[in-house]
């Protein structure tokens, strides 16, 4: 698909920003298999799977504070998602969701923005 000149990056963000946070997952994966898997489904997450949840979803929002944005349309769908995905933790935190159900809806956003 051609690019428009106004735009030589189009859709960069979204594909920079799906690689990196696929590979934040993909270097977290190992220590929140047991967390993100089964584990937590259908029983409450231990202390531990807690925690490495916790530590996922920062990493996960340190990543995404680092991409790099190129032009202005870039830097504006990564504010926009930086908020979303600032608003989504504040939110599950105010309302006392597990960090292992937050690291899934990041997981989400990721996958589908």
């Amino acid at each position: 698909m051609p690019q428009s000149p106004q735009s030589p990056l189009r859709g960069g963000l979204r594909a920079v920003a799906s690689l990196a946070w696929l590979a934040a997952l993909a270097a977290l994966a190992p220590h929140t298999a047991a967390a993100a898997g089964s584990a937590c489904g259908a029983a409450a997450c231990t202390a531990e799977q807690l925690s490495r949840c916790r530590h996922a979803n920062e990493m996960m929002l340190e990543q995404l504070r680092q991409l790099p944005a190129a032009n202005p349309a870039d830097r504006e769908r990564k504010a926009a998602l930086q908020a979303r995905v600032q608003a989504v933790l504040a939110e599950h935190r105010r309302k006392g969701v597990d960090a292992c159900t937050t690291w899934g809806e990041m997981g989400r956003i990721a996958a589908n923005q």
